[in-house]
């Protein structure tokens, strides 16, 4: 940001020109063309201040790798059908203690300043990272709890099927009578898990405005989820927005899986790990570095990736407010006003 008055007022005047064309309605691959090109233009800041939250996520799930999904594998008890459920139940407190603020914490962090990039962007302001950054620390406890809820939601399918399949192992080692009655119940558990599965990105789909309207328009989370509500229904004239949200999941999951397996193709070519190993070979930070380097593609992929959805959210959250509030007029009036007499200089 230049600190320069008349080019700081011709960078404004310009962007605030251009902000008429992007504040418009938008279909779901205009609006996930737009989302790429919105985070090619400004992703030089959006990765320099993401890295470090980024880390967070990367904890999560590096927690649910490393320690969550073997203790599944191993029982202390392989007598007790109640002592291996009680270690099942303990293990997935743990994660949900865990993983979810971490996982909350850097996707919340990342997404906080992203939408207030894109908001800059959206509405021809010049870029206020560093303001951005005060905005998104000071956000940090309502966003954390959002995430946090959001998570538990995504997860009910899944923790019922795992209580399910609990109960069916109760059932089955209780009475041999009941083996068909454990059967069933086991079956519909693994049902449940698999479709309950599906649950997180559905979330997501439906909540997608909640986290840019809570940095936007500074409500809380249930206000929030009101708002976005109505900004995402249909009415008489324009159709609801879950058909763009979902065309952004289906992107994001798109680029997941390329960013991920691209990354790790590419590791397996080279072979960091055999690399590094005989670099780094009797030295204490051995085993520490080569850990660190297998979760590199994971790094790599929720880094880049993560500002991505934040930005199409954002942009969704213009887009609806466009098509069902008349922003666009808004925007258009307000640069009106800049041309009185009294307004023309206005920074």
């Amino acid at each position: 940001m230049t600190y320069d008055p008349l080019v700081r007022f011709l960078s404004q005047r310009s962007a605030r020109y251009q902000r008429r064309a992007r504040l418009r309605i938008l279909g779901s691959g205009e609006l996930t063309d737009a989302a790429v090109s919105i985070y090619q233009e400004l992703g030089g800041q959006i990765l320099r201040y993401t890295a470090t939250p980024t880390l967070f996520s990367l904890a999560s799930l590096v927690f649910v790798f490393a320690y969550v999904l073997p203790t599944f594998l191993v029982t202390n008890h392989p007598e007790s059908i109640g002592a291996q459920i009680g270690e099942s139940a303990f293990t997935i407190g743990v994660a949900l203690a865990v993983c979810a603020p971490l996982l909350a914490i850097g996707i919340g962090f990342s997404s906080a300043f992203v939408v207030g990039l894109v908001s800059d962007y959206m509405n021809g302001q010049i870029a206020r990272p560093l303001d951005h950054l005060a905005k998104a620390r000071k956000l940090l406890p309502r966003i954390v709890g959002l995430g946090i809820w959001q998570t538990l939601c995504a997860s009910v399918g899944v923790l019922l099927g795992l209580g399910l399949l609990m109960a069916s192992a109760v059932i089955g080692s209780s009475s041999t009578d009941d083996s068909v009655i454990a059967t069933l119940v086991a079956a519909l558990a693994t049902i449940g898990v698999i479709f309950g599965s599906l649950a997180f990105p559905i979330v997501l789909a439906r909540q997608i405005l909640i986290l840019p309207i809570v940095v936007i328009e500074g409500l809380g989370i249930r206000a929030a989820a009101r708002r976005n509500r109505e900004l995402m229904r249909a009415n008489a004239i324009h159709p609801s927005g879950y058909s763009h949200a979902t065309t952004i999941v289906f992107l994001v999951v798109f680029l997941v899986l390329f960013i991920w397996l691209g990354v790790a193709s590419v590791f397996a070519i080279v072979d960091p790990e055999q690399i590094l190993g005989a670099w780094l070979k009797g030295n204490v930070a051995h085993d520490l570095v080569i850990a660190a380097v297998r979760y590199v593609p994971l790094y790599v992929t929720l880094w880049t990736v993560i500002p991505v959805w934040c930005a199409a959210a954002a942009l969704l959250y213009y887009e609806r407010r466009t098509r069902l509030e008349g922003y666009d007029i808004e925007a258009l009036a307000e640069d009106l006003g800049k041309h009185v007499k009294k307004n023309r200089f206005e920074l």
